[in-house]
């Protein structure tokens, strides 16, 4: 994230601070699934925009997009997934963009309680989703 200010006889108008930006533990679980399912994060970026789904929306005016690859022959002709978290005090929401190779796009959004994130059931939701 990049950002700008002018502050008037600021000592030092180049100084930058970096942030450290680290995921909550249902996000970190989810991206720990996608790599025991065979997936590699290939791309992360920041996208301008608000994420709806039919049991929740953002609020920010921006959102994080995370895009995985299979490491290999996908056997459900998946060709990308593009997650991106809407996370609030109890629970993250997960918006999930399946692109296949014969059915095209299509999107499915998940709700992980904080307190259940539970890496093998994440992978079994995963594989009935990717199926």
């Amino acid at each position: 994230v990049e950002t700008g200010l002018d502050i008037d006889l600021a000592l030092d108008p180049t100084d930058k601070d970096h942030l450290h930006i680290y995921p909550n533990e249902a996000v970190n679980t989810f991206m720990q699934a996608m790599d025991k399912l065979g997936f590699n994060l290939v791309k992360a970026d920041v996208e301008k925009g608000f994420l709806r789904a039919s049991t929740f929306s953002s609020v920010s005016g921006c959102y994080q997009e995370l895009e995985y690859k299979p490491n290999s022959r996908s056997l459900f002709g998946i060709q990308e997934v593009e997650l991106s978290f809407v996370p609030e005090a109890h629970k993250t929401h997960v918006l999930i963009e399946i692109d296949r190779a014969f059915r095209g796009d299509g999107y499915v959004d998940l709700t992980i309680e904080h307190d259940h994130v539970n890496l093998s059931h994440l992978c079994d939701q995963l594989e009935h989703l990717f199926a």
